[in-house]
């Protein structure tokens, strides 16, 4: 019984990656959807939770959404300051 060793592998170099890397153009268009009101949220909710894009498309959505939903939380925030504001200097004039 003679012993042989397992030899590895040789390399091969990087694999292409299942999903090749966007165009440039589909990446133009998908900033230019996602710039829309309406349109761009629920473009962002459907490559971010969706199935169909690419892992990088994909992490840009909900990148995207975070800051949507960052931006939201801090208007509402200084408009209820604002209008706190506002409304101690209505009080304050009228006494």
């Amino acid at each position: 019984m003679s012993y042989h060793p397992v030899q590895p592998a040789p390399y091969a170099g990087p694999t292409q990656a299942s999903n090749p890397a966007d165009s440039v153009g589909s990446w133009v268009l998908a900033i230019f959807l996602a710039s829309i009101p309406l349109v761009g949220l629920i473009y962002l909710l459907v490559l971010a939770f969706g199935g169909g894009a690419s892992p990088s498309r994909q992490n840009w959505a909900r990148a995207q959404f975070v800051w949507m939903l960052i931006g939201l939380v801090l208007t509402v925030a200084f408009l209820a300051l604002g209008g706190l504001a506002a409304l101690e200097a209505v009080q304050s004039s009228s006494s």
